[in-house]
Formats: structure tokens, sequence, C-alpha cells
């Protein structure tokens, strides 16, 4: 699945929801259905999911957005199931308008209990959240094998700079740190002359294309 899919997913969730919100506003609205406290819950708990797909869109995908979005699913579920339980008795009567033979407050658990496995889904698919480093793109990888690691050039030269003053260099990484702070003054730490190290240079480059 490409970003672009999960990003149309997280929008097509956050409109689904949205018109949720919007349905319940309208029934309240034009028929005159006045929303309970539990009502009022459940509607904040459809926003704060909203909230976390809202925070996809607009901030990039990230296991946090998606924990926002599966937790005001579960107040809604929390918040549903109680006002079902208040009706589940026979003869206790209910609240609200039915909507296709249910009331809102069941829609809310059926709608919450969909956002929660849609959520799950989603964290499963874990490629989405790896960001891509460039030092270990394919071309990278042919410079490092090429380049000399951090140990061997300290087999031959100790560096007295500010930041490696006698430590030796255990990455490969850190090869590009000292040679920035001894290519002005090469020759002051044993190294050859400054022509040298660009040529060299110029070929390091041209392995890495």
């Amino acid at each position: 699945m490409t970003q672009a899919r999960l990003i149309w997913l997280n929008l097509l969730g956050l409109l689904a929801i949205c018109a949720v919100l919007l349905f319940a506003f309208a029934d309240q609205i034009i028929y005159g259905d006045i929303p309970c406290p539990l009502c009022i819950l459940q509607r904040a708990g459809f926003i704060a999911a909203g909230t976390g797909l809202a925070l996809n869109l607009g901030f990039g995908i990230r296991p946090s957005h998606y924990a926002t979005m599966i937790l005001g699913a579960l107040v809604v579920a929390g918040v549903a199931t109680r006002q079902i339980l208040l009706h589940i008795v026979p003869g206790t009567g209910a609240y609200g308008n039915p909507f296709l033979g249910l009331h809102f407050y069941t829609w809310s658990f059926i709608v919450s209990v969909l956002i929660i496995s849609g959520g799950a889904i989603l964290l499963a698919y874990d490629r989405q959240f790896v960001v891509s480093d460039p030092l270990r793109s394919p071309a990278a990888s042919r410079c490092w094998q090429w380049a000399p690691s951090g140990a061997d050039l300290s087999r031959k030269w100790r560096f007295d700079g500010p930041a490696l003053r006698r430590r030796t260099l255990p990455r490969r990484s850190d090869t590009l740190h000292a040679l920035a702070i001894v290519w002005e003054h090469p020759r002051q730490h044993g190294l050859p002359g400054k022509s040298v190290l660009e040529a060299r240079h110029t070929q390091f480059l041209n392995q890495c294309s």
C-alpha cells in the first residue's frame, strides 16, 4: 500500500466521521431531537477520533495519531454501551428517534467498532512509519564499501581537533567529520596535501554517482 493511498484512506475516514456528526446535528436541528449528556459525550469521542485522522493529514502519519483516533472511538464505544444497557430491558422505552430500525446510540457503537477495527488494520501496516534514510540507499552503500572506515584511519593518524582530541573514529560516518576538521591544514595532521585530498574526494564522489 502506497503512502498516497494511506492519505486517501485517512481522508475518507475523516469525511465519514464528519458525515456522522453532521447527520446528528441535522437531526437535532430539523427534528428537534435534543441530545442527552451521553449523546454529547459520544459526539466528543467522534471529534477526538476525527482529530487523530486530521493530524495524520496535517502532520504526517504517526502511531500517536492513530492512537488518538482509537482512544476517541473507545470513548464512543464505552458511552454508547452504557446508553444501550440503560434501555436493553424490554418495555423500558428508548431515547430519540430510530434510524433504519436502530437508535443513534446503537449506531454510534457500530461505527466506533468500525473505527477501532480500521485503526488496528492501518497500524498493522508498519511500513508507513519507516523513515527513509538516504545513507541506506544502494548508491550510499557502494560509497561506504569504498570509503575507509574510521578504525582504519585511526590506526594511521590521530586527530587533535577540538572535538576529536586523542580520540579514535569508531564509525565510518565519523570519517567525514574528521576530514572536515583537517581539510584546511592536512599536513599538520600527517595527511597528504590538499590537492591529493581533493583528488580523493573527487574519486569518492565518482564512486557515488
